[in-house]
């Protein structure tokens, strides 16, 4: 923790991590100074399911704090609005931006009958 820390970190937790492997995660970013501190605040408070997704944290909060996080599934949640009459290659260049998929990606998907 570093509580003088302003900044926030974007962490994703992938699909199918263990809490373990999702405190190795936040031990690298250095959110958390050990991962077992988690793993052992986990055990006290008789919960470890953890929810895959992207958080924002800070190297300022607490473990506890942390772990509030990831038990809760408060992910971070990103806002792309979509206005009417814009093009399907506008709508990739929005997707783009918001870091969720590439142009090429949306465009490929927004084509895709199946996936439609």
């Amino acid at each position: 923790m570093n509580p003088d820390a302003k900044s926030s970190v974007l962490v994703e937790v992938p699909p199918g991590s263990s809490f373990r492997q999702a405190s190795k995660i936040l031990e690298e970013q250095g959110l958390v100074r050990k991962w077992w501190i988690l793993d052992i605040l986990s055990r006290i408070k008789g919960k470890n399911t953890i929810h895959a997704g992207e958080y924002e944290l800070s190297p300022a909060m607490r473990s506890d704090q942390i772990l509030e996080m990831l038990l809760s599934g408060k992910v971070f949640m990103r806002k792309i609005v979509f206005k009417e009459g814009q093009t399907i290659s506008e709508l990739g260049g929005l997707v783009e931006a918001s870091g969720l998929l590439t142009r090429l990606e949306i465009n490929q998907a927004l084509q895709d009958a199946e996936l439609i």
